[in-house]
């Protein structure tokens, strides 16, 4: 599961409407390349599954919650969707300045919360060629990656339309590049605790130091 409906996501054109996207129209990325969505899927979760199962419910992450401008907008995705961070605490546990973190992970943060179970809740997902970084309100988050556990959360006919849409046999998904080094939960809940003790931001700006970054932020 991936974002929920009326998330506004970067195209060449300007922001969109996660739902109003379709197949074949094209994306911006996070890196600067403009991608092709190759297939769109939508997922609606009841009441009542919310309430049976937390882990279908969306995280909210408000206005500047990861850092300054990060997100411009509040976001809403699912617990399972990664979200990316950048700062040289990320380096330390990933060996890299970015990382990819599941957005659950994120709920310690102030302006970041599991939402309570919603009356319509439909999330969208997207999928392109390969495994990239969209800008979902402004924040870097990850197109789908066909992995075991984004896979099984589908249902049976999502799977294989994404399967003959990827030119992959159901049952049998290639490994796909990841985008960014991707963290654990349990070291994202260690970054995110180092992040709030130190005060720095989960995502440092390009432009910034991290001493410039080492300020508070705000979280709406």
């Amino acid at each position: 599961m991936c974002f929920v409906k009326g998330c506004t996501i970067a195209t060449p054109g300007g922001g969109r409407p996660v739902e109003s996207l379709k197949p074949g129209d094209l994306v911006a990325t996070l890196d600067g390349a403009a991608e092709t969505v190759l297939w769109v899927g939508r997922s609606r979760i009841t009441w009542a599954e919310q309430m049976s199962d937390q882990r279908k419910r969306p995280i909210r992450i408000g206005r500047e919650a990861l850092g300054p401008g990060t997100p411009e907008r509040a976001v809403m995705i699912a617990p399972t969707h990664r979200v990316l961070v950048r700062s040289p605490q990320v380096s330390r546990l990933a060996g890299e300045r970015e990382a990819l973190v599941p957005a659950l992970a994120l709920t310690p943060l102030p302006g970041v919360r599991l939402m309570p179970s919603l009356p319509e809740l439909d999330y969208i997902h997207l999928a392109c060629a390969r495994h990239v970084l969209l800008l979902a309100e402004g924040a870097g988050v990850e197109s789908i990656l066909p992995e075991p556990l984004a896979v099984q959360a589908m249902a049976p006919t999502q799977r294989i339309d994404l399967a003959e849409t990827l030119g992959w046999a159901e049952g049998h998904w290639q490994e796909m590049r990841r985008v960014r080094p991707i963290l654990s939960m349990r070291k994202a809940e260690k970054l995110v605790e180092r992040s709030m003790r130190s005060r720095m931001p989960l995502v440092v700006p390009l432009r910034e130091t991290p001493q410039v970054a080492r300020i508070g932020h705000r979280a709406g």
